[in-house]
């Protein structure tokens, strides 16, 4: 086997948003409202200026979605509010130092919550600055020992930088406050699991999955556990997730892969092409489709789609090879040439594709 009816008159108006900003009080609130209220602001205060003249034709989409945000932060310039949306924006497009001004200042303007602190914790940490995310998170967790999302927070980091220990401690602590137990249930289950504890990861993923059964990798992580110790009660987890939210790439690919390993290729192909219809500039997909065509000897089809990945992400080694592979089959030598030749260039100590040029020069 190789193998997601506005009334436009009533609402353009640049002091509605910074209202509904403040109503739905951001801070305290997931990253989907949000993007959504960034949304809002752009659409908005596009909507009160739709009578001016305009200037901005040949900014980015970037400089006209900033602009919209720093003409609300002028309007309201004392709105933490505000200073989250406009954080979480430059966090969203790498823009780490700004992201950290803003995340700042929403905190010296309200202290008295820790969503400003979790998103600075955010940033730094994508701006590969852990310690400094660290020190964040632990801060907060003193100045807000309620707040379960804080534990939780400071655990996950924690399980990145694999302090197991002092986790464990964050997770009581979560606990303790008797807030979002499910979720604390499934984090547990996912320290154990990385720990090697099997039996404790699945009774905590069971946990979780009981409380609140839309914690859908619960339902994918118990059933890479359950696989792993060879039940077939595996293939129902993975549905299970899928039946709450059929797009799940992960669980699509674990499903998939569970398929392959029970030799039921044609059901695991249809998977891997609904994962290019949901996002048809993954790579992966296409390199996956493509091995299993191979593997039923549909020559012409697999070469398609390991080209497809080889124009999606030409750094895809294995997607070059088999490019070639697929390529020598059908007979073009001098294209399977080329493929191998790009994937020694990549990855020198390869032998598949330096075997390759080997029967083609024979």
């Amino acid at each position: 086997m190789v193998i997601k009816d506005i009334n436009i008159e009533n609402c353009c108006n640049l002091l509605f948003i910074i209202k509904f900003a403040s109503m739905f009080n951001i801070v305290r609130i997931e990253k989907g409202l949000i993007k959504f209220t960034l949304l809002a602001i752009i659409f908005f205060n596009g909507c009160s200026n739709k009578d001016q003249p305009s200037n901005k034709e040949n900014l980015s989409v970037f400089d006209k979605k900033l602009a919209s945000l720093n003409a609300a932060i002028n309007k309201k310039a004392n709105k933490d509010s505000l200073y989250l949306l406009r954080g979480y924006f430059f966090l969203e497009n790498e823009k780490y130092e700004e992201a950290i001004l803003d995340f700042s200042y929403a905190w010296k303007l309200d202290s008295s919550h820790p969503a400003a602190l979790h998103q600075l914790a955010e940033t730094y940490l994508a701006y590969f600055k852990s310690y400094e995310a660290l020190q964040i998170l632990k801060e907060a967790g003193k100045r807000f020992p309620g707040s379960a999302e804080t534990w939780r927070k400071l655990a996950k980091l924690q399980l990145i930088l694999k302090q197991y220990d002092d986790g464990f401690k964050s997770l009581e602590k979560a606990r303790n406050t008797g807030d979002g137990m499910p979720q604390t249930a499934f984090l547990t289950g996912v320290f154990f699991k990385e720990m090697g504890d099997t039996a404790r990861a699945i009774n905590s993923l069971q946990e979780a999955i009981e409380g609140d059964p839309d914690i859908e990798d619960a339902w994918i992580i118990l059933g890479q556990l359950l696989e792993a110790k060879g039940m077939d009660l595996a293939g129902r987890y993975y549905e299970t997730a899928l039946q709450r939210n059929p797009t799940n790439k992960q669980a699509l690919l674990a499903k998939a892969n569970y398929l392959i390993r029970k030799d039921q290729l044609q059901e695991a192909l249809m998977i891997f092409k609904k994962m290019q219809r949901l996002d048809p500039q993954n790579a992966d997909s296409f390199f996956h489709a493509g091995l299993i065509y191979l593997d039923l000897d549909a020559v012409k089809q697999a070469s398609e789609d390991f080209q497809k990945a080889v124009a999606l992400n030409p750094l895809l080694v294995e997607a070059q090879y088999y490019s070639g592979l697929s390529s020598e089959l059908l007979g073009d030598k001098e294209k399977a040439a080329k493929y191998y030749q790009t994937a020694l260039r990549l990855a020198p100590d390869y032998k598949d594709p330096r075997e390759g040029l080997i029967r083609l020069n024979k």
